[in-house]
């Protein structure tokens, strides 16, 4: 059973951080303690009622029906791999910093006690190991610095040193249910009338379903599970841990240094495809050789010069001067593919996308003994973007978004067909993509992509595939652009704007 994940809000949500107004320490109270670390706190998630405490033959009992509850689990799971079934069932634990994004992203950062419940918020549902405590506030007290502040201004910090844990479920539902009855009606400091009170009704309704969650024991730790690793030690003698808790490895890790890699570089597919897996292989590389070893990894990235260097040596009966690796990576015909991967066969044909033969993998053509489909393939010649994605996954015309300007008018023109319609209609109007069946849209709109005349060349006069998921978001887009212009059109609205559209007007 997967443990819960965390990640860093002081990195990636800096919103939730906590800032203090005393003085940052002067650089002679500065100590290797007050480094930045990429594992944090801050988490939240979803369901419906009320936690309610229980005496301890309530606890029990309970307890006695969880279990009973996950044996049946467990023989479900069971019966459904005997008959064979691919879809079996699984129970993973609540994440803790979506559990908490769940009711901040409901909660107004104006208000002025958003900071300190955001803060409050994490203090409620991890408990610090003590032990570890007590050796960091020893550290802090010899540098003068008091503990309240650090907690709150280098957070990431303090929990690198200290082991934190979310306590059963019994125990987490007191501590957050007092929370939220003491947070629930607190009223704006820079308010004077019941609009500053912090949690909406919609905040309320969170609160609740978070606390059911809570009940259920999604959120707590599973029991006899190491979720810290010692990583070593810093100047101070404190232990430096790292926690698989946290999701920086998968989100802060490699989305934000992704997006640092290409920053606004306007890269065609095909730039964009190498570039990354080049990086991803680097970084699996290093992470790997860190996990391994618990070393740096300080060596280079070009494998194919370390296995034709294996081989030379190999043909001189002589040993190279480091260490020999566990197989020739670049010598291996394999059928893999990074990058762009082809499109599911299964899902082409329940979607009426024409799919291209796969690659055939024999016969390959080498360059110095590498096989060339392993190379990066770059060149200063214009390439067709359509042609690139159409080839890269494997399809007749390539899977994309609607983008072009016949998609546009396609689009509007088979929306509004009865067709297309699921059930009688009921839903509001901000809410009429839910009247539309897209998998059957999405159907007739590939069959319309076979047939449309193939002596069109101009790629904005053409279609091409669709997966219902982008049919929807697409409607979803337009519903939500005629919401907005009807509310900036509405009589009172064009009223209050009209002082600041004549200003843009005159100008």
């Amino acid at each position: 059973m997967p443990a819960p994940s965390s990640r860093t809000l002081s990195e990636d949500h800096s919103e939730f951080s906590i800032s203090y107004d005393h003085p940052i320490p002067s650089s002679e109270t500065q100590f290797e303690f007050w480094e930045p670390s990429s594992e944090d706190s801050y988490m939240y998630d979803d369901d419906d009622s009320e936690f309610s405490s229980e005496d301890e033959d309530d606890d029990s009992d309970d307890s006695i029906r969880i279990i009973r509850e996950a044996v049946e689990h467990a023989q479900s799971v069971l019966r459904r791999a005997a008959q064979n079934d691919p879809t079996l069932s699984t129970r993973v634990l609540d994440d803790a910093f979506h559990f908490m994004d769940r009711l901040l992203r409901l909660l107004s950062k104006k208000h002025s006690a958003f900071k300190a419940f955001s803060h409050d918020f994490s203090e409620a549902i991890f408990i610090r190991d003590r032990d570890d405590e007590a050796a960091v506030k020893l550290v802090l007290e010899k540098h003068d610095v008091d503990w309240e502040y650090a907690k709150r201004a280098n957070a990431p910090g303090l929990n690198r040193r200290i082991r934190r844990y979310i306590p059963d479920r019994h125990t987490l539902g007191k501590r957050l249910t007092a929370l939220f009855t003491s947070y629930q009606d607190i009223i704006c400091s820079t308010k004077s009338n019941t609009r500053g009170r912090f949690f909406c009704d919609e905040a309320k309704e969170m609160a609740t379903r978070l606390l059911e969650t809570v009940r259920l024991g999604f959120l707590s730790d599973p029991p006899e599970i190491p979720l810290y690793y010692l990583m070593g030690k810093d100047r101070n003698g404190l232990n430096i841990y790292r926690t698989i808790r946290g999701t920086n490895s998968v989100e802060g890790g490699v989305h934000m240094a992704v997006r640092r890699v290409f920053g606004s570089l306007k890269a065609s597919a095909q730039l964009s495809e190498s570039v990354l897996v080049y990086w991803i292989f680097r970084r699996n590389q290093s992470v790997g050789y860190h996990n391994r070893t618990g070393q740096k990894f300080c060596g280079h990235y070009d494998m194919w010069l370390t296995d034709e260097i294996v081989e030379i040596t190999a043909d001189l009966d002589v040993t190279p001067s480091f260490r020999l690796p566990r197989l020739l990576a670049t010598r291996i015909a394999t059928s893999e593919t990074f990058g762009i991967l082809p499109f599911d066969t299964h899902l082409a044909e329940e979607l009426g996308i024409t799919t291209l033969p796969p690659v055939r993998i024999t016969g390959i053509p080498h360059h110095r003994d590498l096989p060339v489909h392993t190379l990066s393939r770059l060149s200063t010649r214009p390439t067709n973007q359509y042609r690139y994605l159409q080839l890269r996954q494997r399809t007749l015309q390539p899977v994309l978004p609607v983008a072009s300007h016949a998609e546009y008018r396609k689009f509007k023109e088979l929306i509004g067909k009865p067709i297309f319609r699921r059930g009688n209609g009921g839903h509001p109007p901000h809410e009429a993509y839910k009247n539309i069946d897209f998998l059957a849209l999405a159907k007739f709109w590939n069959s319309e992509v076979d047939n449309q005349d193939r002596t069109i060349t101009d790629s904005n006069q053409r279609l091409y595939y669709k997966l219902p998921a982008q049919l929807e978001l697409h409607h979803k887009k337009t519903i939500l652009w005629k919401s907005e212009r009807s509310t900036m059109l509405f009589g009172q609205n064009v009223a209050a704007l009209k002082a600041f559209t004549d200003i843009l007007t005159e100008e």
